[in-house]
């Protein structure tokens, strides 16, 4: 299905519109994007949802508070909401990491009768209790690690709360449901397959996609793929997996190389690496700074890397790190999101392939999920596989499943399109003189190492970034651009952020010093039609030239419109 013709929306509006598991909130101007990184209440009161891994969805408050009545929860307490007793652990560990003694509760909320069904067992959550004073550590632990409840899961067990009991070993925690009979769903039930079939329908889609190319690969089966509720609970996953592989008495090393997604290297001290390293370029002479240090016994355990890097669209030399990976026996955990399974082949180079598959796989901007596939011909497979396993628990909520494997269904046909459609944009903008470049895979420094890895009849990826002359260029092109603007990417509708200013508003100086500009706008292409979306960049580069034509006395006539409203001229 085609999206509508593309269409800013208000401030803190969903995207999509009027679904409240949207992970996607419109931020239409730049003003409004530094505002949320303020906090300011002007904006933060308008949103009607954001994206669910930065802040607390209204349904997960609305858990939250129930819990806060049932148990009586003083104000100086808060609680944050968890699908098991291992995700709360780790978020009690977490916490507990700046302050062994901080006072922490863990409150267990499940079915009065012991659940007999798969539905009746999923109405179950843990709700960890800390002091108002640790909020920004809980805050900043819950967004990184990536293990805390989804929406649905919280509207699920919303619906179920007053049939549920409350465990603790705190006493005053425990609490017996409202109802005391048998739970009766209130109202009709929705269809709902609370079995496997929806998660094997996507491994399997992913099993498929993922296989190499190249002669004489194996088959990716099953098997090989763990399904995680977020994309950053596959990275910490697998980080947490290889830490617990290293021998007694060895200290782990991990090393980022190339620009990697913020919460990366945010995830390593909290899965144990006291000691990592970034390389944020990803180019050959820190290749070479990193082969010297191998060289010289540095050992590292892991190496993690992103083909192609957000928001820059760089390409590292796989190859090479595969190289000196063989050579000096560390592992290699590529995150391909932005690659999108059909576009390149990846899986010859990597022991485990990661995936955001909230982004284009799903495409929806309706539910979140990660992936991590254990490449089948690694020669750590064995201990990656058994350390995945015997970490792994099945906290992916099934109707999220369920919403998963109805939206993957067309993604090959999805990707196919939006490649078109960036490319399209890619070379429209590079063409523009307010442009000083185009951030591209076709057009990255890059260029040729991409090529090395794409697929038969892979394109170049739907995100491109821009960097203009000059940053009021920018602001103002992103101000008038008409399409859906804010956070996440892989959207099926055109979604526009200015990525620094998001991603790390707190950090912008250091992005500068690793070659990530302020003023960069990334635009993640959907499948409207490709005229509209042209269109669309036209006039907003129109609004650009005119604005500098005007700030340069040049700009001299403007005309009125059949409807009343100023017609640019675009004399170039």
């Amino acid at each position: 299905m085609i999206p509508p013709s593309p269409h800013m929306l208000a401030l803190g509006v969903s995207q999509p519109p009027n679904q409240i598991h949207a992970v996607s909130v419109s931020m239409p101007t730049w003003e409004s994007v530094t505002g949320w990184g303020k906090r300011e209440d002007c904006v933060v009161e308008k949103m009607q949802t954001v994206y669910p891994r930065f802040y607390v969805h209204k349904l997960l408050r609305m858990l939250s508070e129930a819990v806060r009545k049932r148990i009586a929860l003083p104000q100086t307490s808060e609680c944050m909401i968890f699908p098991s007793e291992k995700t709360a652990n780790r978020f009690i560990s977490g916490l507990r990491s700046q302050n062994a003694a901080v006072p922490i509760d863990s409150v267990w909320f499940t079915l009065h009768q012991v659940a007999t069904t798969d539905e009746e067992q999923w109405a179950s959550f843990y709700a960890i209790i800390y002091g108002d004073d640790m909020e920004a550590q809980a805050l900043k632990c819950w967004c990184i690690i990536g293990d805390g409840i989804s929406s649905r899961h919280a509207e699920f067990c919303l619906e179920r709360f007053d049939f549920m009991k409350s465990v603790s070993s705190n006493p005053c925690y425990i609490t017996c449901p409202t109802f005391l009979g048998r739970f009766q769903h209130p109202g009709a039930p929705p269809r709902m397959d609370f079995g496997t079939g929806d998660k094997e329908a996507i491994k399997s889609l992913i099993a498929r996609l993922a296989k190499s190319e190249k002669p004489g690969s194996a088959e990716v089966t099953t098997r090989d793929i763990f399904l995680y509720p977020k994309g950053m609970a596959a990275i910490n996953a697998v980080a947490r997996a290889v830490f617990k592989t290293m021998p007694r008495g060895v200290d782990p090393q991990a090393i980022i190389y190339g620009w990697s997604y913020a919460d990366t290297p945010k995830c390593l001290p909290m899965n144990g690496y006291a000691r990592f390293k970034m390389y944020p370029n990803g180019t050959q002479e820190e290749l070479y700074e990193l082969e010297a240090s191998l060289q010289s016994d540095n050992r590292i355990s892991i190496l993690f890397c992103e083909v192609p890097s957000n928001p820059l669209l760089e390409s590292v030399d796989m190859e090479r790190i595969r190289s000196l990976a063989m050579k000096y026996n560390f592992i290699v955990a590529c995150d391909q999101t932005l690659a999108a399974f059909a576009n390149l082949d990846l899986l010859p180079y990597a022991d485990i392939l990661m995936d955001s598959l909230t982004k284009m796989f799903s495409g929806s901007s309706n539910v979140m999920a990660g992936s991590v596939i254990v490449n089948p011909q690694s020669k750590h497979y064995d201990r990656i596989h058994s350390a995945l396993v015997d970490d792994f628990e099945d906290v992916f909520f099934p109707l999220d499943a369920e919403v998963l494997a109805e939206n993957s269904a067309d993604f090959e046909h999805r990707i196919l399109r939006s490649n078109r459609n960036a490319m399209a944009i890619a070379m429209l903008m590079s063409l523009h003189p307010s442009v000083e470049r185009i951030y591209y895979p076709k057009m990255a420094s890059s260029a040729a190492l991409f090529e090395k890895y794409r697929r038969d009849t892979g394109g170049y990826g739907f995100l491109l970034s821009i960097l203009f002359r000059q940053p009021s260029s920018a602001v103002c092109f992103y101000d008038a651009l008409d399409v859906c603007k804010g956070p996440s990417i892989g959207t099926n509708f055109t979604l526009a952020v200015p990525y620094t200013q998001l991603a790390h508003f707190k950090e912008m100086d250091w992005a500068e010093s690793c070659g990530v500009s302020k003023y960069i706008v990334r635009i993640s292409v959907g499948l409207e039609e490709e005229e509209q979306v042209l269109d669309r960049v036209r006039k907003a580069l129109q609004i650009v030239e005119f604005k500098a034509q005007r700030d340069r006395g040049t700009f001299c006539q403007d005309r009125e419109s059949s409807n009343g409203t100023a017609e640019l001229i675009n004399y170039n």
